[in-house]
């Protein structure tokens, strides 16, 4: 698996819930590259009702493997 740098997530919460989700996404994209784990979909979408949303997109089943485990606490 590649690792891709990201930017860092902005400092503040947001009350655009566009922004909020692509915050979102950014610190779970941070998160999962701190396990080695990359969601090369991984992107904050548009809001639904003012809801932030995050899109996690398709990967390979080795990647979606290796996020079981580490959300087991297996990696």
């Amino acid at each position: 698996m590649r690792t891709t740098p990201m930017p860092p997530p902005p400092a503040a919460p947001t009350d655009d819930p566009l922004l909020a989700g692509k915050a979102a996404a950014l610190k779970l994209a941070a998160a999962l590259g701190d396990r080695g784990i990359v969601l090369p979909h991984l992107q904050g979408a548009f809001p639904v009702r003012g809801l932030p949303l995050v899109e996690l997109g398709t990967c390979t089943a080795e990647t979606a493997l290796a996020l079981a485990a580490a959300i087991r606490g297996e990696a």
